[in-house]
């Protein structure tokens, strides 16, 4: 038996608990392995309640990101073997096989596994698949950003914000963050905005157009949606491009048209899932990733670790949004 965390509809909600579920062998092209320690996503929040772009099949497990100890693989596995230390990459779950990884143990196919880099901590490890591809994407291969171009990044004191800042930075790149207060700008700061501004207290294009000289940003990294795009649709340079991952105010996208052909704008609905699918695609990003964690470029940033006994109070903590960076659950610890 694993102890796992488990949901499923009671009194019309979901309620994540522990239970102890039997434990299978991996299936052909599948890898188990024992987790060490996972990462929470606002995905999880979606999925949990039933607004994600993966549906869940109750009883369904939870969790994108694991990383751990291989003790099983599937037939027609060739990438690891016992004893290899991993790390999952998120995809969109449609197997039959439950892949989610908030437990002892998880199973996932061996495509959506990377070797977890020697240098990090398992609690780091599990910390940078979600964050550093979601960026990668949008950022490298889509704009190919570069040098004398700028870059607005929204909800930034998120795990993937501060991946699309480190990565941004590394190219050159001019990084203006949101954040909604200012209560977290150090932070943010810290991990190496050029500007930031809190969204409440300042108006958020003026300060954009300021910051980059009247030109505008060529790029718009926002998870926010709902009508906040319409906030800073004229800071944007003619011909940008806005990068829409995530549904924090609300699923529908609201803006003003003409104001959006004034500026040329490319507003792109994106979703890591939709690169990881393609398999020469995933192939890039994780040596990418590989390359960029084992040479030092990059480090998550971890806000909180909490115990396996205390799982439960971690999706809490994540709903009151005090975080910055990955919060992380140890089963080791």
């Amino acid at each position: 038996m694993a102890s796992v965390l488990l949901f499923d509809e009671v009194d019309g909600k979901r309620v994540l608990d522990f239970a102890d579920i039997a434990l299978v062998e991996p299936g052909p092209g599948e890898v188990r392995y024992r987790v060490e320690a996972f990462a929470l996503n606002r995905a999880d929040l979606l999925y949990l309640y039933g607004a994600h772009y993966s549906v869940a099949h109750l009883p369904s497990r939870i969790g994108l990101e694991g990383c751990g100890v291989v003790d099983a693989i599937g037939s027609g596995v060739t990438k690891f073997s016992v004893g290899d230390r991993v790390t999952s990459i998120p995809f969109n779950n449609v197997s039959a096989t439950d892949c989610n990884v908030a437990g002892e143990y998880a199973i996932t196919p061996e495509q959506f596994l990377m070797k977890a880099p020697a240098g990090l901590t398992s609690e780091e490890a599990c910390s940078i698949t979600m964050q550093y591809l979601t960026a990668y994407y949008p950022i490298v291969e889509i704009a190919k950003m570069g040098p004398g171009q700028s870059i607005l990044v929204t909800g930034a004191s998120s795990s993937a914000g501060l991946a699309a800042i480190q990565i941004a930075k590394s190219l050159g790149v001019m990084v203006i963050a949101q954040t909604r207060t200012g209560e977290k700008s150090a932070a943010i700061l810290a991990a190496g905005a050029d500007f930031v501004i809190a969204s409440e207290k300042e108006p958020l294009a003026e300060k954009m157009l300021e910051y980059t000289g009247g030109r505008g940003v060529d790029v718009s990294y926002d998870p926010l949606s709902d009508d906040f795009i319409g906030t800073y649709m004229d800071a944007l340079a003619y011909g940008s491009r806005v990068f829409m991952y995530g549904t924090q105010c609300g699923p529908t996208v609201t803006f003003d048209l003409v104001q959006a052909v004034r500026r040329h704008v490319i507003i792109h609905p994106y979703s890591l899932y939709n690169h990881v699918n393609d398999p020469a695609s995933l192939e890039r990003g994780i040596n990418w990733l590989a390359e960029a964690i084992n040479s030092g470029k990059f480090t998550p940033v971890i806000d909180t670790v909490f115990p396996w006994k205390r799982a439960l109070e971690s999706y809490e903590y994540m709903q009151e949004n005090k975080h910055v960076g990955k919060i992380v659950v140890s089963l080791t610890k």
